[in-house]
């Protein structure tokens, strides 16, 4: 659906006399036509704010080990999460940087966009969590065993950002990995508190990268 938006008349002349932050901004803006469509699956169901995670949550709440993580107690995710923005933000700051060779020189910009920066990340990052997280994992809810509904999640996000940012192949993988890590938090936390705060830097970090690949 935000695609055909993107394509209608009136709104590519709007978006054609507005400059490139703006620009971007509205591009997530009409994503949230998602949200409407995924409102509709709440018909007949009783879904509380608990059921969707649409809390804060319990932000040192411990973090279970898993094969894939590095430690093998659980440890609280006050600690946990901070790691995963270090690890998240070097390799996502690696991956856009040799796939989008972006020019250095636009940082004078920095400032300038950070407004736009905050915003588009926000409202991006708070989209995807209630499409590809919220709402299936309260949908999956009794379902599937917990394990099963955060790889499920995790591997739906992931195929979204084939074409999206991180993209391809390794992208796919990438996202899959954040998007397990995401649902992982807000399951154990009880609250989107983690995978928001997460999920919108990693957006304002790839917002700007994108902004100094822009050609001019």
């Amino acid at each position: 659906i935000a695609p055909m938006l993107g394509e209608w008349g009136p709104i590519q002349s709007f978006a054609a006399g507005i400059s490139w932050g703006p620009k971007i901004f509205m591009s997530r803006l009409l994503n949230v036509a998602g949200v409407l469509l995924m409102l509709t699956t709440f018909i007949g169901r009783n879904f509380g704010t608990d059921d969707l995670f649409l809390r804060i949550g319990q932000l040192d709440a411990p973090a279970q080990p898993e094969p894939i993580l590095w430690f093998r107690k659980p440890i609280p995710w006050s600690r946990f999460g901070p790691q995963l923005l270090v690890i998240f933000g070097l390799g996502l700051s690696a991956f856009l940087f040799d796939s989008l060779r972006p020019n250095l020189g636009e940082l004078s910009r920095f400032r300038q966009l950070l407004p736009w920066a905050l915003a588009t990340a926000a409202l991006n990052a708070a989209n995807e969590e209630f499409q590809f997280r919220c709402v299936p994992l309260a949908h999956l809810r009794n379902v599937l065993p917990v394990r099963e509904a955060l790889w499920l999640t995790a591997i739906f996000f992931g195929l979204a950002h084939y074409f999206g940012q991180p993209s391809g192949p390794i992208g796919i993988l990438m996202a899959t990995v954040a998007g397990w890590i995401w649902a992982k938090s807000m399951v154990e936390t009880r609250g989107v508190g983690w995978a928001f705060g997460m999920h919108m830097l990693q957006d304002v970090v790839i917002f700007y990268f994108l902004a100094m690949s822009m050609k001019t």
